[in-house]
């Protein structure tokens, strides 16, 4: 079973009277199509009504349909519950699709559990099981994705934090500024207010000539080391901003007010005698998480010359997904995506810096380099430090057509229906796409139609590429350049903050399609190298060191050896490789380790973890393989070394 957190409005809100669950066609009926009988919902339910004037006018529509009585009695209910969470649901059935006024709606039967007492948004998006990322998403305004999947443990926090008397400080996070310049002495300063840090708290650190800026705390209340500095004290950064806005344009996603706000909530702190503020309201405390990304910004349009007819910016009429996913492109820096990065992740910084600078010049990323070096993991932490967690992870085949990228048709009982492929989808929701293996697929066949739009910038609005098919209304299907999601008249727009990364590894040779030039052009290609020597074998020294024994240097020589062979192998893999010989030379309850010696561990984990990152090279590069690891055991004809050696011609280029 699965547990979701759900943002939603008055409109879902109607379907729950009828004991049913809805969302509009789109990311979030697909969500409901694949969730299961048992499955619970939490729903956080908007402050408004409605999301946005264009969709509050099916809302008594809606009503009518379901026969609810009058709109203005339903909406008089939903003001009760507005901006909290009120209920769990839980999903008692498969779902249904009905439509009112053209627009599609899937549904799912709930069952309704009443809490105790509603739990405010305020309360909700601190609650220490509630991902940073999800509550993130939801920290007060329409979130791209409007499902997002939470821990097991968020549905009984919900419970207890609703109950009578909780325990605050077990339930809920706490934000905070410090003034100090040390995790040391904010440390100790939070202890002395009563705040004493606990897994999940935030802090803001702050001086008056610097910011060393935001601090996380682990499972053992230990404060992490600052992230995204800010080189500037809240005074000096407050006129950067004030000066950026002033030469700031109206098409610019830069919003400062926030930012202003809360450099002079920090001058105002530091004017004071407290060292500790509570800032206990995760919406709030977002604008000084977020200060470092804007000050970036400031930066950059600071440079501008000042308009002479325009002495400040209008507030720009952009959709909040676009502006949010926008103004941080435009604020990214190396930090924020080292600190996406997952614990004892080893990149390099410059490797990052070129992913950044790129992502900033308007380019997509092609992420090459040898298996294992954790492509996909930078990917992943590009986008969760952009887009939070809207983005798509999908592996490219040498299957794939036009219609696994951007869509096809396909029969729904009724006749042939156009359904969406894996880009036209991110792009429905404004999120981003990462590409495992693209060059597995046949670029042109597979991307064409997108080569046009794809190297969209400055003055290219209004591209279009007409696709040849049409919507159930009989539209012709489009994919157009545009400043905004909301911007298009097409079907489906790319805006200058979406980006599509992929990545490849350069050793292999199976079933790859060469990159064209034209799709090639349109990207950055950065290399992934594996570790400098150094390092990389100071990493399998750490890892061979959970065996418990006294010289470990023969598995680390033998690890080096292997990974630096006709293949490199990058620290994803050789992490796992080493685990696996550490477990199957570990002793278990009979009293016996799994493995009978260290040469069958070696080989074992040669044959499971190696020999696979050897697919589609020719055999030469195998029998090569096997030199380093008779070299390094011996040569000798046991049933391990026969099956690694079968695995090798399997897996060889014929």
């Amino acid at each position: 079973m699965t547990d979701y957190a759900v943002f939603t409005d008055a409109r879902s809100f109607a379907f729950i009277q009828k004991e049913r669950f809805a969302q509009p066609g789109g990311a979030g009926a697909d969500a409901l199509r694949r969730m299961s009988v048992g499955d619970q919902l939490l729903p956080l339910f908007d402050r408004a009504p409605t999301h946005g004037a264009g969709e509050s006018l099916s809302f008594s529509a809606i009503c009518k349909e379901l026969s609810l009585g009058s709109p203005e009695d339903v909406l008089r209910d939903y003001a009760s519950i507005a901006g909290s969470v009120p209920y769990i649901l839980k999903i008692s059935g498969a779902a249904q699709e009905q439509t009112i006024e053209g627009e599609i709606w899937v549904s799912v039967p709930v069952q309704m559990e009443v809490l105790p007492k509603a739990l405010p948004a305020t309360d909700f998006l601190r609650l220490r099981h509630l991902s940073d990322a999800v509550a993130t998403q939801f920290k007060g305004q329409k979130p791209p994705r409007v499902i997002q999947e939470v821990s097991r443990m968020l549905v009984p926090s919900v419970r207890s934090a609703t109950a009578s008397d909780p325990d605050e400080d077990a339930l809920f996070r706490r934000f905070s500024l410090v003034v100090a310049q040390t995790v040391e002495s904010a440390t100790e300063l939070l202890k002395n207010d009563g705040r004493s840090p606990r897994d999940g708290d935030l802090a803001f650190l702050v001086t008056r000539a610097t910011m060393p800026g935001l601090v996380n705390v682990d499972a053992q209340g230990k404060l992490s080391d600052p992230v995204q500095p800010i080189a500037r004290g809240p005074k000096e950064s407050q006129d950067l901003l004030i000066d950026a806005q002033r030469k700031s344009r109206e098409a610019d996603p830069f919003v400062p007010e926030p930012a202003i706000a809360a450099t002079e909530e920090l001058i105002g702190l530091l004017s004071s005698d407290k060292k500790v503020k509570p800032v206990d309201d995760f919406a709030v405390f977002y604008d000084f998480r977020n200060l470092s990304r804007v000050v970036t910004q400031a930066i950059e349009l600071a440079k501008r010359p000042l308009p002479a007819d325009t002495p400040t910016v209008p507030t720009s009429e952009a959709p909040v997904e676009d502006n949010d996913a926008a103004a941080a492109l435009q604020g990214l820096s190396v930090e924020a995506v080292l600190t996406e990065l997952p614990e004892g992740f080893s990149i390099e910084r410059s490797v990052v810096a070129a992913a950044v600078a790129s992502m900033r010049a308007g380019k997509h990323l092609l992420l090459g380099g040898p298996p294992g070096t954790g492509k996909t993991t930078l990917a992943e932490a590009l986008c969760r430090a952009v887009v939070g967690t809207n983005y798509d992870v999908t592996t490219a085949t040498a299957d794939w057509t036009t219609f696994d990228t951007i869509g096809g048709y396909l029969p729904d009982g009724q006749g042939l229906t156009f359904v969406p492929g894996v880009v036209l989808r991110s792009l429905s929701t404004a999120g981003w796409l990462i590409i495992d293996e693209i060059n597995r697929a046949d670029i042109d066949k597979a991307f064409g139609p997108l080569f046009t739009v794809l190297s969209g910038g400055e003055g290219s609005a209004g591209r279009t590429s007409v696709l040849p098919y049409t919507t159930p209304d009989g539209k012709p299907v489009t994919i157009e350049w545009a400043t905004t999601s909301g911007g298009s008249d097409g079907s489906y727009a790319i805006t200058p903050s979406w980006r599509l990364i992929g990545t490849l590894n350069v050793s292999d040779k199976a079933s790859l399609f060469r990159l064209s030039f034209a799709f090639l052009r349109r990207f950055a290609v950065i290399d992934i190298p594996v570790p400098a020597e150094i390092h990389y074998r100071n990493l399998f020294t750490r890892w061979f060191d959970a065996l418990g024994r006294e010289d470990t240097t023969q598995f680390v020589d033998q690890a080096m050896a292997i990974v630096h062979g006709p293949v490199s192998i990058g620290p994803a893999i050789g992490r796992d490789y080493a685990q696996l010989i550490v477990e199957g030379l570990t002793e278990t309850a009979s009293g016996q380790p799994t493995f009978e010696d260290d040469r069958e561990a070696v080989l074992t984990a040669v044959r499971l973890l190696i020999a696979p990152q050897y697919e589609g090279q020719p055999v030469s590069s195998g029998t090569e393989l096997l030199k380093i690891i008779d070299d390094a055991l011996g040569k000798e004809d046991v049933p391990a070394r026969k099956s690694l050696e079968h695995a090798l011609r399997e897996v060889a280029l014929s």
